[in-house]
């Protein structure tokens, strides 16, 4: 539009020597700028908007609207493009079959002004070929589908890396999340068994100590019961009520002869070869009764010492595990001890087996909390217990082998709780 009004306006100055160019100088101006570029028609119309001329003759009137007038009064060009014009709308004629009644079309709208007063005189309407316009629209189209998949794709991308490295980092914090949970709920359940044994523990120890008098004067009578006339009427109950006060009595100087050792300022060592002939002194009244077997067996680090408390802690603990081995087998069961370590900086391994009928798989599973006592005469605590003086010595205690051929329970003893690294050892 305003390329065809600059060359409508120099065309214009050329042909009219008036200030006020007249018609047929308008209309000629308005055919020569149509030779510019594809002009299918021309129009000639007053400043009012009223229709004058046209070529082709045939050219159909296009009616202007106020807004449109207004505009062209103020010598602006106008432009209108139609992407699926109609022909039959811009010629009066009907159209030749070998063209397309539809098409694009591009209308403009021209101001013709002459003289220094730029008054409107005349309006040129044109009628062009759009379908230049239609292709470049088109590849600005494809240009911008281009541009928009490219983003598209690259903003697609950087969200679902984005959105993976998110996805990963939930997944990993979750997984820590896990992880401490389930932490904290063994250590709960640790916490929990370990309140429930220190509260057994405690009571013990008062019972040790209401006990011991009361257990030792039951000795005494059953003793002498045994060995007076009573004993007569049926002498192997009164001889198994006496072995039975003698036990209770010896496992209750030995829990208050440990418990004296610790108030000591006396402190002692023994090597593992001393600790292993203490466990087979206390095993020896087991072994061979009722077809029970017993041995042990030191692989290493026999010189490897530890003190005497904790010697005393790790006798009772054999000295239950194997006892519980014989109860569990019902006779004719036998049991090993294994001890390994205890050299090149390593800490003692302590291995009870048996080949008992195994521990049943729902007593697995909270097997070292206090429950009830079984039909083989046991209390239900000795592994609680067991455990606990395992965590105070600061060694870990666990059942690593379990079925029909037997069992097998470890207890093994960290580096620093032995003598193996002092050059200097107590007496």
């Amino acid at each position: 539009g305003e390329t065809f009004t600059a060359v409508a306006q120099m065309l214009l100055e050329e042909t009219s020597e008036n200030a006020r160019p007249e018609i047929g100088d308008l209309f000629a101006t308005a055919l020569q700028t149509s030779k510019l570029s594809r002009v299918m028609a021309v129009r000639l119309y007053s400043p009012e908007g009223r229709f004058l001329d046209s070529v082709p003759f045939d050219a159909r009137d296009r009616e202007l609207s106020p807004e449109d007038l207004a505009a062209l009064n103020n010598l602006h060009p106008l432009s209108f493009f139609e992407p699926d014009g109609d022909l039959d709308s811009v010629f009066a004629f009907k159209i030749p079959d070998h063209l397309p009644a539809r098409t694009p079309l591009l209308h403009i709208a021209i101001p013709l002004y002459a003289g220094s007063e730029r008054e409107l005189a005349a309006i040129a309407y044109y009628t062009l070929d759009g379908n230049p316009i239609a292709d470049e629209f088109r590849e600005v189209d494809r240009s911008l589908a281009l541009q928009g998949a490219i983003v598209f794709t690259a903003g697609g991308s950087l969200f679902l890396i984005a959105a993976g490295i998110a996805w990963w980092r939930l997944s990993r914090a979750q997984r820590l999340l896990r992880e401490r949970t389930r932490r904290l709920l063994q250590a709960n359940q640790e916490l929990s068994l370990a309140a429930r044994t220190s509260a057994v523990g405690a009571v013990s120890a008062h019972l040790v100590h209401g006990l011991k008098n009361s257990l030792a004067g039951l000795n005494e009578f059953v003793k002498s019961a045994a060995e007076g006339p009573e004993s007569r009427t049926d002498p192997e109950e009164w001889e198994s009520a006496r072995e039975s006060a003698g036990r209770m009595r010896a496992m209750i100087e030995e829990v208050v002869s440990i418990l004296r050792d610790d108030d000591q300022t006396t402190q002692y060592e023994m090597n593992v070869e001393e600790l292993v002939e203490l466990v087979d002194a206390r095993i020896a009244s087991l072994d061979g009764r009722d077809g029970n077997t017993y041995q042990s067996r030191v692989e290493a680090g026999g010189s490897a010492a530890v003190s005497g408390r904790d010697a005393n802690l790790i006798t009772l603990i054999l000295t239950n595990l194997i006892d519980n081995a014989f109860r569990a087998g019902s006779g004719g069961c036998a049991v090993s001890l294994n001890v390994a370590g205890g050299g090149n900086g390593d800490g003692l391994v302590f291995e009870v087996t048996d080949n008992g009928p195994g521990i049943p798989l729902d007593v697995r599973e909270n097997l070292f909390s206090p429950r009830k006592a079984g039909s083989n005469g046991g209390t239900g605590l000795g592994l609680a217990i067991s455990y606990q003086l395992a965590q105070h010595l600061g060694a870990e205690l666990a059942l690593t082998e379990s079925g029909e051929t037997g069992s097998r329970f470890r207890l093994a003893l960290p580096e620093h709780n032995t003598g193996i690294n002092r050059r200097d050892p107590a007496p």
